[in-house]
């Protein structure tokens, strides 16, 4: 079974005022995955990591339900996930270009000060300035990647596959 692929984009719109509106905070993922980093001891010796966690249980909470909606879309409606991508990750090389990814994510969401999802969903709809320029960079960025990989590497759209 497959979901229409707009259902996702109604419910983050709702998830953003209603995050607003009942946790008094913002939506994003950044944050909520430091707060998981901040969990683990080792990770707590650096200095960044170090404060009290109670405060930001209710986003350890959003994380959980990330995985949890997609175990129950799994199991009770019967998504099925595997695909070409799931497939490729799987191989030595994607492996290793999954992992550098995540880093080079990792940082420009610190450089950034926020993800695509806090600076597009939630900086937007409450008209913060540097979520807008920070928006256009992403898409912007993702463009040029897009063109560059297209053109470059595949020699034209055509190549892709």
């Amino acid at each position: 079974m497959q979901l229409p692929w707009y259902l996702s984009g109604i419910l983050l719109g709702l998830a953003v005022p209603l995050a607003l509106w009942f946790l008094k905070k913002p939506l994003g993922l950044s944050r909520n995955l430091e707060h998981l980093c901040a969990l683990f001891p080792p990770i707590r010796r650096i200095s960044h990591f170090r404060y009290a966690l109670g405060r930001h249980v209710w986003s350890l909470a959003v994380l959980g339900g990330i995985v949890s909606s997609g175990l129950i879309a799994r199991v009770v409606l019967g998504v099925d996930f595997e695909s070409d991508v799931v497939q490729w990750v799987n191989t030595e090389n994607g492996t290793f270009i999954l992992v550098v990814s995540g880093v080079l994510i990792g940082l420009g969401t610190r450089l950034a000060q926020g993800c695509t999802s806090g600076h597009g969903l939630t900086g937007i709809a409450t008209r913060q300035k540097s979520s807008l320029i920070a928006t256009a960079t992403f898409f912007a960025t993702a463009i040029g990647t897009f063109l560059f990989t297209a053109h470059i590497l595949h020699a034209g759209f055509g190549g892709m596959r």
